[in-house]
């Protein structure tokens, strides 16, 4: 039996999620490795690592109204650079990250610009973020592609229904 592919979705599911904990941890260290590898691009002298991880209480869809999900915000240098020189880009991105609602598995990975997890986190610090909102596919089982994320202090189901 032949697996059905994922059909093409543009149409686009609001996941809201009510911001209950977040936490930035940081990495930075010496590369163990500058030898070139095929699977991995050049490495510098250092590798840093700045995430946002957030827990929260989804509000929508109302299937998974008050599930806790766990949210890895990850600064990526790539797409900082890329915006800065568009022309570097080569085709469009497909998503911005990946949503997995699986049994009791509940998780989103979303990259954003480097220099912009900073940002996010005096933010969330100072309460000015409370709710984030993810957009992306209808989930298709049990994953979905993100597109979008969204930080606002105030959440109205209506604004994003």
């Amino acid at each position: 039996m032949k697996k059905k592919d994922r059909p093409e979705q543009y149409e686009s599911t609001y996941y809201p999620l009510e911001i209950t904990e977040w936490n930035w941890p940081y990495y930075f260290s010496t590369c163990p490795d500058l030898k070139p590898r095929p699977d991995l691009p050049r490495l510098g002298p250092f590798l840093e690592d700045r995430d946002i991880n957030i827990t929260g209480r989804l509000l929508a869809p109302k299937k998974l109204e008050g599930r806790l999900i766990e949210i890895r915000i990850v600064g990526d240098r790539n797409i900082a650079d890329v915006m800065e020189h568009p022309e570097k880009c080569l085709e469009n991105p497909k998503s911005i990250g990946s949503l997995t609602i699986r049994g009791k598995r509940s998780e989103a990975i979303c990259f954003v610009p480097f220099y912009a997890v900073h940002t996010l986190c005096l933010l969330l610090h100072a309460e000015k973020i409370k709710f984030l909102i993810l957009t992306g596919q209808p989930l298709y089982r049990g994953t979905a592609d993100l597109r979008a994320i969204h930080f606002e202090k105030e959440y109205k189901h209506e604004d994003w229904s």
